[in-house]
């Protein structure tokens, strides 16, 4: 486990974030487009091409500082190295929209299309409330169907991540139960959610499912205790994943307490998730080992028959990557 300790407030003063005001006028416009990095999370960025696909575009995601406006500061996104000419690569595989397609490969092509922030895509891949609605609409599971008939093809593990999600699964008898517990800075999103709850839905799917196995996707070394503690050699997880220590979280508790929170859980504009903390320090090789790593949990969690989890990134990619899975919410709010 890499250890993230808190950075000094000046590293982080001054930075921006990514506006839609750098997309291309175009937009939303038609045909192809070169999509640069949201500073967001991996897989917001990831809802946010899918929403771009979803609404007739031809997308192609390039993970480049060179594809970012000069002067960029990302508080946000890691997942850029030098030595990566499209870090989207190391994540995910090229996305080819017919037969023989090598756009994607093309870095210098991509830098001459217009860029879309994915602000053309339906607010329900970029606007949490239009998310929560989705979620209450009766005709979700026919929209996940619909969105993977779409999505499924396209979004593709890089062959890394695909060999380390087989890797998982070989170890996780099925049935299976995926979790996702996020870092509580989160709860500026989703509330307060305790493991209670979590563990409330899970015992419940147990009692359907005795011999289910557990894949815990998380942040913190708190969570992997606590599920360790709760459910034994039951549950798995990304062994060398980067996650918060105990000690990072009791930091950020007393920070909290004693500071000011914002919309995206900084305190005093210092972020305390971890990739935050590695956005703060430049991302490079491991930021993009975060990235691989959220990559593998997106695409194992996919793989699970049942979800539980909060309202997140995570939670809609998973539905339409797995139209079938079960999912179940142990919070519904989410700002």
């Amino acid at each position: 486990m890499v250890r993230l300790v808190p950075r000094r407030l000046g590293r982080l003063l001054g930075r921006r974030h990514l506006s839609a005001a750098t997309a291309d006028a175009s937009e939303p416009g038609t045909g192809a487009c070169c999509f640069p990095p949201r500073d967001a999370g991996l897989v917001s960025n990831v809802n946010f091409v899918a929403g771009t696909i979803m609404a007739g575009r031809e997308v192609f995601p390039l993970f480049s500082a060179a594809a970012l406006p000069p002067g960029t500061m990302l508080r946000q996104f890691p997942y850029l190295d030098a030595v990566q000419e499209n870090a989207w690569f190391a994540f995910f595989a090229p996305l080819v929209y017919r037969d023989g397609d090598p756009r994607h490969h093309d870095s210098a092509l991509l830098m001459q299309l217009p860029r879309s922030q994915g602000l053309a895509a339906d607010p329900v891949f970029r606007v949490p409330a239009a998310t929560r609605a989705l979620y209450a609409r009766p005709d979700f599971p026919e929209w996940r169907k619909r969105t993977h008939a779409t999505l499924g093809p396209l979004l593709r593990p890089a062959p890394a991540v695909a060999s380390a999600v087989e890797t998982m699964l070989a170890d996780l008898p099925a049935p299976r139960i995926g979790v996702h517990v996020r870092h509580p800075s989160h709860g500026v999103e989703q509330g307060l959610v305790l493991f209670a709850d979590y563990f409330g839905a899970i015992d419940r799917l147990l009692d359907e499912t005795p011999d289910a196995s557990l894949f815990l996707a998380t942040d913190t070394e708190l969570a992997l205790a606590a599920f360790r503690l709760r459910y034994g050699t039951r549950v798995r997880w990304q062994a060398e994943a980067v996650r918060s220590s105990i000690d990072d979280l009791l930091v950020w508790a007393d920070a909290a307490a004693r500071g000011t929170v914002d919309a995206m859980g900084f305190v005093d504009g210092v972020g305390h998730q971890t990739h935050y903390r590695l956005a703060a320090a430049g991302g490079g090789a491991d930021g993009i080992r975060a990235g691989v790593e959220a990559a593998t949990d997106l695409f194992t969690l996919a793989r699970c028959d049942s979800f539980v989890c909060t309202l997140s990134n995570f939670t809609l990619a998973c539905s339409y990557l797995n139209p079938d899975q079960r999912q179940i919410l142990v919070a519904w709010r989410m700002v």
